[in-house]
This record gives C-alpha cells, structure tokens and sequence, in this order.
C-alpha cells in the first residue's frame, strides 16, 4: 500500500511540472481593469489630436492677419516715404536747403535702405560744395540701389570736380551700361576722355550724345571744340 502510494505523488508532481509554461489566465477583474487603461489612453490620445487640430485651425487665421498688417504697414511706409520726398523736392526749389536735409534725414530714420533720401543728400551736399560728403551720400545709394544710371553719373561728375577724372569715368561709363541711350553720360564721358587726353574717344562720346539727342548745345558745342582742337593739331 505505501508503495502504490509513493507512485501517486509522483505523478502529480510530473503533472505539475508539465503545465507551469502555459500562462495561467488573468482574473475578470484585471481584464476589465486592463480595458478601462486602454480605453483612458485611447481618449486621452484623442484629446491631444483635438487640442493640436484646434490650435492649427487658430494659428492659420492669425498668421494671415499678421501678414496683412506687415503688408499694411509696408505699404503705410511707403506712401510717408513718397510724401517725404515730394515735400524735400518742393522745399529744396524753394532753395530751403537745411529743411530739405532734415526731410531726408526723417526719411532714412524710416527706412534706412532708402535710395532717394541718400541720394538727394548727395546732390544737395554737391551744391553746398561739400565734394567728400557728396561722394559718400551718392556712394551710399549706389550700394542700396546699383541700378539706377543716374547716381553714377552724378558721381562721375562729382569725382570730376574732386579731379579723379579715371573714377569719374568709371561712373559714367557704368550709368552709361545701364542705359545706352543716356545722352547726359556720354556727353560726361566726353569730356572726361578730354581731361585724359584721349580725343579720338570723346569725340566718339560727344558724337554718340548728338544722335541720342539732336538737340543737345552742350554736346554740340563740345563735338565743335574736339574738331577744332583736333585741326589745330
């Protein structure tokens, strides 16, 4: 009997061993538990994919109103800059020099890129005679605008009157780049051939001026003198 016994116990101890890898099924109240975490995590990913969409919806409205108050404001500043100038234009006929200034002043403390405001100080410095700030206010526009032919040119003739006649030319011949038919710059470029000795180029230069502008006495009258020197000689 103590036999059949021992052989028993075995048996349910094999069993035992046999059956620990399968995985003992959770209790129904850890699947419901386990179910409400989903769920929480489920709803609380919605909210967060609700909350962004929402502030996606604001940030798209605002962005475009931003945008159209910086269009706003550019196109306000424009307009004070065009009234500052026409202003600073009417005061300087008048022959109000230091008013002019100051009107261009207020234009560059509004934008300090300002072509028209840098440029008018140099042309008002070149009639006070003030040779090295008109260079410099003209070779200030040049860098904030490279395209406008006219500030070369005025800085060519400003460079005449400092007697750097090879920069002179530079400038003209640049404005001249800009627009071929520029009858003002090739006269300059005549006369500047002509304080370089060269007068075969400006008789070419006075000549190019004439059939750009027929009319023209200064390039008339320069063409006339290269002729004569050029008979004396």
């Amino acid at each position: 009997m103590a036999k059949a016994k021992s052989s028993s116990v075995k048996k349910k101890v094999v069993s035992k061993s046999s059956s620990s890898a399968a995985k003992p099924k959770s209790s129904p109240a850890k699947q419901t538990a386990k179910k409400k975490s989903d769920i929480k995590k489920s709803v609380a990913k919605t909210q967060v994919s609700a909350k962004t969409t929402k502030v996606k919806q604001i940030e798209q409205p605002v962005k475009k109103q931003v945008s159209k108050i910086n269009q706003r404001i550019h196109s306000d500043a424009k307009e004070i800059l065009k009234e500052l100038f026409q202003k600073a234009l009417a005061i300087h006929r008048q022959g109000q020099l230091v008013e002019a200034k100051e009107l261009c002043q207020k234009m560059i403390s509004l934008d300090p890129n300002c072509f028209d405001a840098f440029h008018f100080l140099g042309i008002i410095a070149l009639q006070e005679k003030k040779l090295d700030v008109a260079a410099q206010m003209i070779g200030i526009a040049i860098q904030k605008n490279p395209n406008v032919p006219q500030a070369h040119n005025n800085l060519g003739v400003i460079l005449r009157s400092m007697r750097r006649y090879e920069l002179a030319l530079e400038s003209v011949s640049k404005a001249i780049a800009l627009n071929s038919q520029y009858a003002e710059a090739f006269n300059n470029q005549g006369v500047l051939y002509l304080d370089l000795g060269k007068n075969d180029l400006a008789q070419s230069s006075f000549a190019s001026a004439i059939k750009i502008r027929p009319d023209y006495d200064d390039a008339k009258k320069n063409y006339e003198a290269i002729l004569q020197i050029q008979t004396k000689n």
